[in-house]
């Protein structure tokens, strides 16, 4: 009896090690395989990742089926979705072999992290980590090539960093899928409920796909936000740690210290505080070498307004509108862009104000739940309902506010529609269902005023998900906790 304890003990120990071997050398076989003078095969670096890959993952599956050999349908579903999206993504990742323009400005950034330059000369918009870290890949890739004493190109190395940074958005995009079930599940869906959404939400996913297409560093983000909610409770050091990590690549997470901090979840927000300036000593050289930060904050006050009418934040909408309007009425260049910054720092105003108005109206509403009586088995307590919805809540206010909103930034809107079916589920599906519609499923264009389509669709989620008196209700079509009728927005 004690052998088979200790066995079981050890065998997920085992499993994780086979798995992240089986993950390696899905990921390292390929570089082999393309430098590889052989009659047997030809190809490049993704054709052979996603042969490797897909051996990898065939494994896997196999192996978890059998350790649940005899369980019932019901148990296999998690697995089964998770495989299934797998390979999904893996088909389009191996297609993703050519650098984006996106991802061209990334490496521009990493060259001139590598040759000293001016870092944000080539447009690169974010912090620098993640420009640091590529140039990190690429004097790995280059000292490895050399140790082996391969013949290479000049572009050799860069094309080995991109071929990684490809492989580590497969990997973003399937433990965002696993994180995605995983908050879904602690928000109140059923079993069922939290794979058909999350699955259906992954497969049908414009911004997603654009992401992937367009090599984007969003899924990171949203992976460590997620990753920083749903460990909160039980290890909030952790989440600091991860939401300040997050920050270092784009600055979105910045905004969940506001609520964090006001629901006094202190230990997160400090250990983020921490988290982030302790990557920053780092970066800096121990604080003898701010270069790279005194460029971010000087490129910060002057980020391009661009033209496209797929960048849905309300900055642009107004510029563009008032474009319209001065066209029509003859009004001068000046005095339109006058007009649509006054109006733009107004209405972001009014949309703070008006989140504000709702994280009281919600903490009074969750005070009288609290004092109302326990939630039934399978509920969410209202801790988390405390922090799922203040935490969706920011991300929705990023979103609405932010000085560029493009069809990939809307990634972080898939907490907003979990919590959305979770918590108007059983009384406003269609509606929910129509909103999330607009984000995820219609194609990217650029058509004033249709291309705000995903704007729109986020502002109905807000409304659908604006405080009002809530109940627990047992589990139902799609979730267990439900606005009650007199539910206001």
């Amino acid at each position: 009896m004690k052998k088979a304890v200790k066995r079981t003990g050890r065998f997920p120990l085992l499993v994780a090690g086979c798995y992240a071997l089986l993950g390696a050398a899905a990921v390292i076989l390929p570089i082999i395989m393309s430098l590889a003078e052989t009659p047997f095969f030809y190809g490049n670096r993704f054709v052979y990742f996603g042969l490797c890959g897909g051996v990898a993952l065939a494994a896997i599956a196999v192996i978890e089926l059998r350790r649940r050999k005899g369980a019932s349908i019901e148990t296999l579903l998690p697995a089964l979705a998770f495989f299934s999206v797998g390979f999904y993504f893996l088909i389009f990742i191996t297609e993703c072999w050519a650098k984006s323009c996106d991802y061209l400005v990334y490496e521009g950034a990493a060259v001139a992290v590598l040759q000293g330059g001016d870092l944000y000369a080539s447009g690169y918009p974010y912090p620098p980590l993640t420009a640091q870290l590529l140039e990190k890949v690429y004097i790995v890739s280059e000292s490895v090539a050399a140790f082996f004493q391969l013949d290479r190109d000049g572009a050799f190395s860069w094309d080995v960093t991109f071929y990684l940074y490809q492989c580590g958005q497969y990997l973003a995009t399937i433990l965002c899928f696993y994180l995605c079930y995983k908050f879904a599940s602690r928000a109140g869906l059923s079993l069922k409920a939290a794979l058909v959404l999350v699955t259906a939400i992954f497969i049908l996913n414009d911004p997603l796909i654009r992401t992937l297409r367009f090599n984007q560093v969003n899924l990171w983000v949203l992976d460590l936000i997620l990753l920083a909610v749903l460990v909160m409770e039980r290890y909030p050091a952790v989440s600091g740690v991860a939401l300040s990590f997050g920050a270092h690549i784009k600055l979105y997470p910045l905004i969940l210290l506001l609520p964090w901090a006001a629901i006094k979840r202190r230990t997160a927000v400090l250990w983020a505080v921490i988290g982030f300036l302790s990557i920053v000593v780092v970066q800096t050289d121990w604080v003898r070498n701010w270069k790279w930060w005194t460029q971010f904050l000087a490129f910060l006050p002057s980020i391009p307004r661009y033209p496209h009418f797929r960048n849905t934040c309300f900055q642009n909408f107004v510029y563009h509108f008032s474009e319209f309007i001065g066209g029509i009425f003859h009004i001068n260049a000046a005095s339109v862009n006058t007009f649509a910054t006054v109006v733009t720092v107004v209405g972001t105003l009014a949309a703070v104000i008006w989140f504000v108005a709702r994280f009281v109206k919600r903490e009074r509403v969750l005070s009288e739940l609290a004092q109302s009586g326990a939630p039934g088995e399978g509920m969410p307590d209202c801790k988390t309902v405390r922090l799922f919805s203040h935490t969706v809540d920011a991300l929705a206010l990023a979103l609405l506010i932010s000085p560029m909103a493009w069809e990939h930034h809307y990634v972080f809107a898939l907490p907003i529609i979990i919590w959305a079916f979770a918590t108007r589920g059983n009384d406003k599906a269609w509606q929910v269902g129509f909103a999330a519609f607009l984000i995820l499923a219609l194609p990217t264009f650029d058509f004033f005023i249709l291309s705000y389509h995903r704007f729109v669709g986020l502002l109905l989620l807000v409304f659908y998900t604006s405080p009002g008196p809530l109940r627990y209700q047992p589990s139902g079509k799609f979730g267990v906790l439900t606005p009650a009728a007199s539910y206001k927005s």
